[in-house]
């Protein structure tokens, strides 16, 4: 009889918990939202409200680690204003609970970055990991890792990768011109 009681107790335990966990998909499913869409406007500095202002606040990719606010701010800016116009996009989000305040949220990204009529587009994996706060969600880390970036040139057309790196992305356009350099600082 304890038995039966047992799974009667976990079978009304399970809805709830589903629910809850449903809930805090779509919540953090709308932060990611927000996320790519502040990305998508340009504005470094709405992206970096989207972080949690305290000392541990970080972010790691592709060998490198920046700590702080104030350095997130100042590498989004780098990053953002070597691109010019930026479109993000991303795919396939898991989300999954920590703890009672907490979340993280893993997926596929795409940036698309156009400064001069030349095209670069970058991808690979991100994982934010956000923590409930009395202002709503923020981010407390992020991590990116990024394929080499795949340079598209002046009118679509496929350019080699120079070099790739968090501190510098440079691809060559291909002009005829010689070869023209951008450098871009990473992100993540």
């Amino acid at each position: 009889m304890p038995i039966l009681l047992l799974l009667g107790l976990l079978s009304l335990a399970l809805p709830a918990r589903l629910a809850a966990q449903s809930g805090l998909r779509e919540e953090i499913s709308a932060e990611v939202a927000r996320y790519v869409e502040a990305v998508n406007s340009g504005d470094a500095r709405r992206v970096a409200d989207l972080y949690a202002r305290r000392p541990g606040v970080s972010s790691a990719g592709d060998g490198e680690i920046t700590r702080g606010w104030s350095e997130i701010l100042s590498l989004l800016r780098d990053f953002m204003g070597a691109l010019g116009s930026v479109t993000m996009t991303a795919e396939s989000l898991a989300v999954s609970p920590v703890g009672a305040g907490g979340a993280v949220a893993v997926f596929k990204y795409r940036w698309v970055g156009l400064q001069g009529g030349d095209t670069a587009a970058y991808q690979g994996a991100m994982t934010l990991v956000y923590e409930r706060t009395p202002q709503g969600w923020r981010v407390v880390h992020d991590h990116t890792s990024s394929l080499r970036p795949r340079p598209l040139g002046r009118a679509g057309q496929l350019t080699r990768p120079v070099r790739s790196g968090r501190s510098s992305v440079v691809w060559s356009s291909g002009s005829s011109m010689g070869t023209r350099w951008f450098a871009a600082g990473g992100f993540g």
